[in-house]
């Protein structure tokens, strides 16, 4: 859980990144498909689902940690 968690915070501040470029941001625009899942146009916007997503990634990865720390408090002796 941890682990899924870790991978999707990685994933969403490289997503972050990406849409502050601006040859990025000309592709995703000149793509339909693309555009209908990222609003690009909508800066406001798409910032607030990377944030959302980002939070929420964030507190996933923390609660793997807890739970693997509540299960096996002595550290990691598998």
């Amino acid at each position: 859980l941890a682990r899924v968690g870790g991978i999707l915070v990685n994933f969403n501040f490289a997503l972050a990144v990406c849409l502050m470029l601006k040859q990025t941001m000309t592709i995703i625009r000149q793509s339909y498909y693309i555009r209908l899942m990222i609003p690009v146009d909508e800066h406001i916007d798409a910032h607030r689902y990377v944030g959302t997503a980002l939070c929420l990634s964030a507190l996933l990865h923390s609660f793997g940690h807890a739970i693997q720390f509540a299960t096996h408090p002595g550290g990691n002796e598998d």
